[in-house]
């Protein structure tokens, strides 16, 4: 039986192990869109830039310091430009007229099969070149006159079938994906798209229509051209209460000067930001946008379903607050969303406020995460997702942290290159070592503290934390994790079910 267990527990930590997580945008995370020009890395402040997906050194660079990076190409024109051209004109029915706007474009007609394996292909290159996102564009071809003009033009439900294909392509791939403009068919795609990018949604009062995909969490990057002070009554009206990141440009040229719009301070104190929060966006899971029906409670706070997934209602249960050090209204309501990001909303590269308490020295500057290339918490009590065998890790300003020291948490799993669980994991496993739980499709160490709290099993399959079987610890993500690998579930059921 013993060898039976060690060949599953084997098997579950190779494929968990290699399972691609990917990374969800949070909302208040400031954005750049720089196409066509060069970037100067080293004067960037935003959390996410947005860039061509052949700009591979500025794509590194921008890694290097932190910063995320969407990768930009047209799903719905081919570029003359691109690399793969002539593999686009080679495909029979695929290229057709010529763009308008942008003479060296063509509008291609994605109903052809031929195609597919076309766009594949960039996305493994997005995957190769460390892309943490893609940008789809120009899929808008079915609301413009060129494309009306063919005798079998593209419609609305041709653009949904295909858009919904990019997404699951992309996410089979590891990538995360934004839908580029189309407002008009954001509540019809919301499920299948992990952010959304706009431009000029103040123009053609679109702004409005992105509130459903708002208010499941998931964030909205806009662009507005021709300056802040043409533009700063139209954005105070159209942006406030939704919580959409933009940033402006003098020109119509996307180049890298632009300013981060933030309306308390252009609109002034009545502007609402209303950065969309729930306790499961850390988690990787979206909030609940219609149903308040409680499905399930547990340490972290009330879940409901939507559209087949797990979802965050709005109010964390008192047992969430009790069991995670104490947090009050006041800590929970300034934790950022995480999107596994490595940068923070205020533009800060690190935060060196300072700070007591949670085990740590009063000198912020000084915990162990220093070291690491993160920064130490400044609540006073932080929150505790995440603990390996150099410390406690909680998440403030769209960053991870150091909170604590591993003296007030440890467990004899660190030492074998394993995270402690949390407080609410349930004992699934038992060996000579000690005592295992599941959290995040990932084995921990269960501590000598007992528990009365429920855990949820299907998590298993749908939360991943990344482990190591060293002691040195590897970013966690906090991204949502897709995956159609049915083995991985399989060995998850077999385990789960005969490790009782």
């Amino acid at each position: 039986m013993k060898i039976i267990f060690s060949i599953f527990f084997l098997i579950l930590i190779i494929f968990i192990n290699n399972i691609k997580a990917i990374w969800l945008p949070s909302q208040g995370m400031t954005w750049n869109y720089v196409l066509g020009n060069d970037i100067d890395v080293n004067s960037e402040t935003a959390n996410v830039v947005d860039i061509d997906i052949r700009k591979t050194e500025a794509i590194n660079k921008l890694h290097k310091k932190g910063i995320k990076v969407i990768c930009y190409f047209s799903v719905g024109t081919l570029e003359s430009f691109r690399d793969d051209y002539p593999q686009f004109l080679a495909v029979k029915g695929l290229v057709k007229n010529r763009y308008d706007d942008w003479p060296d474009e063509r509008w291609l007609d994605f109903r052809v099969e031929g195609i597919k394996p076309l766009l594949k292909n960039r996305m493994k290159s997005a995957v190769s070149k460390n892309c943490d996102a893609i940008e789809v564009d120009n899929l808008d071809g079915y609301q413009m006159d060129e494309v009306k003009s063919w005798s079998k033009p593209l419609t609305k439900k041709d653009t949904i079938v295909f858009a919904k294909w990019l997404s699951t392509t992309a996410h089979g791939l590891g990538l995360s994906i934004g839908l580029k403009n189309v407002a008009g068919l954001i509540d019809e795609l919301t499920s299948y798209y992990d952010f959304a990018i706009n431009e000029e949604c103040i123009k053609y009062n679109e702004c409005s229509l992105y509130k459903n995909f708002l208010r499941t969490g998931k964030a909205v990057f806009g662009v507005t051209y021709n300056g802040l002070s043409a533009n700063k009554s139209k954005l105070c009206k159209n942006l406030n209460g939704l919580g959409i990141s933009m940033i402006v440009k003098a020109g119509k040229k996307l180049e890298q000067a632009g300013t981060i719009f933030k309306g308390e301070k252009y609109c002034g104190s009545d502007f609402n930001s209303a950065i969309n929060k729930c306790f499961t966006i850390p988690l990787g899971y979206p909030c609940c946008t219609k149903t308040k029906e409680v499905t399930y409670t547990n340490g972290y706070g009330k879940w409901g379903t939507e559209n087949g997934d797990w979802c965050g209602l709005k109010q964390a249960s008192k047992t969430n607050n009790n069991n995670n050090n104490n947090n009050n209204s006041n800590s929970n309501s300034n934790n950022k969303n995480r999107g596994g990001s490595t940068s923070n909303n205020n533009n800060n590269k690190s935060n060196n406020g300072s700070k007591s308490n949670g085990g740590r020295s009063s000198n912020t500057n000084s915990c162990f995460s220093k070291s690491l290339g993160y920064p130490c918490c400044t609540s006073k009590n932080p929150r505790i997702y995440f603990s390996d065998s150099k410390g406690n890790w909680s998440y403030e300003n769209g960053k991870w942290c150091g909170a604590s020291s591993p003296s007030k948490n440890k467990c004899f799993a660190t030492a074998l290159g394993y995270p402690c669980c949390s407080p609410y994991a349930k004992e699934r496993f038992r060996d000579k070592n000690g005592r295992w739980g599941i959290e995040y499709g990932a084995w921990c160490g269960l501590s000598n503290y007992t528990t009365t709290t429920k855990r949820r099993t299907t998590t298993t399959t749908k939360r991943k934390t990344t482990t190591t079987t060293t002691k040195k610890r590897t970013t966690t993500t906090t991204t949502r994790k897709r995956t159609t690998n049915k083995i991985v579930r399989t060995v998850i059921k077999v385990i789960t079910t005969r490790r009782k």
